[in-house]
């Protein structure tokens, strides 16, 4: 039988490599404030890592050549009610998993995203998520690497990014 040292001895070291896993990056929870784009609006997010890719609740879609390439123009609501139309270029269109087959594909844009102080410019799905909990999801395309998702906790966090450069 082991005796109460031997036991702490054993677990000691655990806890040690499990510490380093945190070094450099963001504690967030499962729900956080997160602000997209130039403008900075802000909404609710969802902190999904079995999710490949990000989504945001957009309304509005609509697909338009510019400069000789695809665009999508869309509109966005922050927390503050206040809406934007946002314009991107289109990066591709997506089945989701999940989705009935008769769902239409999506439209990807490529975005600025801020999480606490995390910014990363990520492809992100738009759809209309009104059924969801949260307008936003950030997947892992997002979170590797630079955040840890502590499942048990929520809005840990408030975007505190540099300015994100113009579209």
């Amino acid at each position: 039988m082991m005796g109460l040292l031997g036991f702490w001895g054993m677990i000691l070291p655990v806890a040690g490599v499990g510490s380093d896993t945190l070094q450099g990056k963001i504690v967030a929870g499962i729900v956080e404030p997160v602000a997209i784009g130039a403008l900075g609006i802000v909404v609710d997010a969802k902190l999904d890592t079995g999710a490949d890719s990000c989504s945001l609740d957009a309304r509005d879609i609509q697909l338009f050549e510019k400069d000789g390439g695809k665009w999508v123009r869309f509109e966005v609501t922050g927390q503050d009610g206040r809406s934007e139309t946002l314009e991107a270029s289109l990066v591709r269109t997506v089945r989701i998993r999940g989705d009935d087959r008769s769902a239409p594909r999506r439209p990807v844009v490529r975005l600025s995203l801020c999480l606490g102080s995390v910014r990363r410019t990520v492809d992100v799905n738009l759809a209309n998520r009104r059924g969801y909990s949260s307008p936003a999801l950030v997947g892992r395309n997002f979170l590797a690497g630079r955040v840890v998702v502590d499942s048990g906790r929520e809005r840990l966090t408030h975007p505190d990014c540099p300015a994100a450069p113009p579209r």
